[in-house]
């Protein structure tokens, strides 16, 4: 208990106040380490690691049985999160966080899986179309196929509404590694900026295509 006094010639005046110390060994039961943490070949990751501990904690990991060593890729930072850019396949596997202060060890465990990056491997092809025509845009791509994937399309900067644009607009391929947009009977309202993108639980990606819309030509006669 800490007490303030302040004293002048019209008396006295007091202030109380308790001052607590808490001293804690590193505990993981409310903040263990994310079981799987999922990242693509060449993406940045990072592991968090946030026991409660009082004083601070060293913090030091594993992977595996071997101690992790820092480099120009692996950093741990002062919160003791465990940083790795440029992922490779080899950085895959169990991960474990060591925190020690004076009052005692903890550790918790996650894992790191490393999938393949989502690569487009046929993009939309800008055209020049005529009213009336019906094209295919494609979107075809190669990726990890234990992950789910996405395909959204927009036009102009708006993403299209499949339901609500039907008669024009129809999403094909058939497989889960193709997302193409068929346009029907092309508008002059239809051209502009084309976008698909494409995304996984690990990474994100997007390709552009122009279509260009010319009325038809009337021949007189």
């Amino acid at each position: 208990m800490y007490q303030c006094v302040a004293e002048n010639r019209h008396g006295l005046i007091f202030s109380s106040a308790e001052l607590s110390v808490e001293a804690v060994g590193p505990d993981f039961s409310r903040t263990l380490l994310k079981k799987v943490t999922l990242v693509k070949v060449g993406g940045d990751v990072v592991i968090e690691c946030k026991p409660k501990a009082s004083p601070k904690p060293v913090y030091t990991w594993k992977k595996g049985r071997d101690r992790v060593r820092e480099s120009e890729r692996i950093t741990i930072s002062e919160d003791g999160s465990l940083r790795i850019v440029n992922v490779t396949k080899s950085d895959a596997g169990s991960y474990t966080c060591v925190a020690t202060n004076h009052f005692g060890t903890a550790s918790s465990t996650g894992n790191l899986v490393v999938k393949d990056a989502t690569r487009v491997m046929v993009p939309p092809s800008s055209m020049d179309v005529t009213v009336g025509e019906s094209i295919v845009l494609t979107c075809q791509v190669t990726h990890d196929h234990s992950l789910d994937i996405v395909f959204t399309w927009s036009f102009n900067g708006h993403l299209i509404d499949f339901d609500k644009d039907g008669d024009h607009f129809e999403r094909v391929g058939g497989q889960d590694s193709a997302g193409d947009l068929m346009i029907r009977n092309i508008q002059l309202k239809h051209a502009g900026k084309y976008v698909c993108t494409v995304r996984t639980s690990v990474d994100r990606l997007s390709a552009t295509a122009d279509l260009i819309v010319r009325g038809r030509v009337q021949l007189l006669s």
